[in-house]
């Protein structure tokens, strides 16, 4: 199931940089959505 468009999300990477590089990698469809699968594992919020 997607998020169906609806959201929208805000960040800033201070380390990992690799990660987004390899995400941004990934194949796509004719929609713009990854041909694999990816998760974010963990993550930290700061205030």
């Amino acid at each position: 199931m997607g998020l169906l468009q609806k959201y929208l999300v805000f960040g800033e990477v201070v380390e990992g940089m690799g990660v987004i590089h390899s995400i941004a990698k990934v194949n796509t469809d004719d929609m713009n959505r990854p041909l694999e699968d990816f998760r974010i594992l963990s993550l930290k919020v700061v205030e």
